[in-house]
């Protein structure tokens, strides 16, 4: 009996692994099957076609013209009027899709759409697929602002891997955000979770900001941005002249960011911005750094924490002109031009309310004195200042204040110091 040699043996099962290999594959090989010739066996004007998953319906794809070949299962479709894409129990992550031509492979599962491509990401209300699910009734209903709508020149759907991907010339905008990602975007459609890597660019109501990587968890309307994040806003000088003078000013200058991570998260009506690691946010005369950052959109609440510092080169930004022009006293004109840092543990800002608050180990210098406290406020509505806890005043000509507490009337130039009141004179004899 002749007995098969080595090669044949391994050439056996080289074929028989490749065969094997093939049907782990052949997904694949079916997601990028093409149409061959252009015979039309059937073709339907304003149609719609199907696919299902796990015996429920996983898309669908409304189509003014549809023809299929030989293939029973490979399908071309032109002017796509409605497309909609399904999770595991029917609610809809993707519809109002709309393309100029589409392929549609019933037997591989995918669309692959081209042409003036758009469609709008739904947020699932109350799931979480990642942590097990909690569902609600009507969860598909959701707000035309809740909404995320994507533009591109390719549309790709994968029904067995559950993923989307849209390249070339994309963008995606929500409200009044647009998002410019450089190669494109790609959805985990069962985590509704889309990834933005390689680089983008964000417009943020005319602030521009620049970063490697983006995550949006769709349901959760929360963003999480990452890595060398560069901010700006350019100087505008058409402002609306009912906000407050200083506001204006300080919107007529070039402000920048940095920082190594940004969050954007909205619940309700409240729309948060929280920037982390490195912060930093600067003009030409002033910079304030710190290792978290936060700021509320509706109350124009702004807040800095952690090792937080401020320079500027004077504090004349701090009083409207009006004010300015009312200081008569050179004591005080003198600290308000005069070069000034600080640092605190933590510093708010509310724009609404015109008041600034410093907290924890603050710490005041300018050229000529440097004061301590535990606590400082600033009431722009009522012109004054007031500082608390261990206050520490001391010049450079030796002259020390120690007290609990200080209240200064910038307005009328008055100084009040109140309990536990220590000073300290420095005589010159001559």
């Amino acid at each position: 009996m002749n007995l098969p040699s080595k090669l044949t043996i391994k050439w056996i099962f080289g074929i028989t692994l490749i065969l094997l290999f093939g049907l782990f594959l052949s997904p694949v090989f079916l997601e990028l099957e093409e149409f061959s010739g252009n015979d039309k066996e059937l073709e339907i004007s304003k149609s719609k076609i199907q696919g299902y998953k796990n015996g429920k319906k996983n898309w669908e794809v409304h189509a003014d013209y549809l023809w299929t070949g030989r293939s029973s299962y490979l399908f071309r479709a032109r002017d796509i009027q409605e497309g909609k894409l399904f999770d595991y129990d029917g609610t809809i992550i993707l519809d109002n899709l709309k393309a100029s031509n589409a392929k549609i492979n019933t037997r591989s599962k995918t669309i692959h759409a081209n042409g003036q491509v758009s469609a709008n990401f739904h947020p699932r209300k109350n799931k979480k697929i990642s942590k097990g699910l909690i569902a609600s009734q009507n969860t598909h209903l959701v707000g035309d602002d809740e909404k995320i709508n994507i533009k591109a020149d390719n549309f790709k759907f994968f029904s067995i891997s559950n993923k989307t991907y849209l390249t070339d010339n994309v963008t995606i905008q929500k409200n009044k955000t647009l998002i410019f990602p450089k190669e494109g975007v790609w959805v985990d459609n069962k985590e509704n979770i889309a990834f933005i890597e390689n680089g983008l660019t964000i417009d943020h109501d005319g602030f521009i900001v620049s970063a490697d990587a983006m995550t949006i968890y769709i349901d959760e309307k929360y963003s999480v941005i990452k890595n060398n994040i560069r901010g700006h806003r350019p100087a505008t000088q058409s402002v609306d002249e009912n906000l407050d003078e200083r506001e204006i000013q300080l919107k007529k200058n070039d402000t920048y960011l940095s920082c190594d991570q940004m969050r954007y998260s909205q619940k309700d009506d409240t729309k948060i911005v929280e920037l982390f690691g490195n912060v930093k946010i600067f003009q030409d005369d002033k910079s304030i750094t710190g290792k978290k950052a936060i700021y509320n959109e509706d109350t124009g609440e702004f807040q800095v924490e952690d090792d937080v510092k401020f320079k500027s080169t004077n504090l004349k930004w701090l009083l409207s002109p009006s004010k300015k022009s009312e200081v008569k006293g050179d004591k005080t004109k003198e600290s308000i031009e005069s070069e000034t840092s600080i640092t605190c543990k933590k510093l708010t800002f509310n724009s609404q309310t015109k008041e600034l608050v410093l907290f924890g180990d603050v710490v005041i210098v300018q050229p000529d004195k440097t004061i301590t406290c535990d606590h400082l406020k600033m009431d722009d509505a009522i012109g004054w200042i007031f500082l608390s806890g261990k206050v520490s005043i001391e010049k450079d000509d030796n002259d020390t204040l120690n007290c609990d507490f200080v209240s200064v009337d910038i307005e009328n130039e008055v100084f009040f110091a109140s309990r536990n009141v220590s000073t300290e004179f420095f005589i010159d004899k001559e």
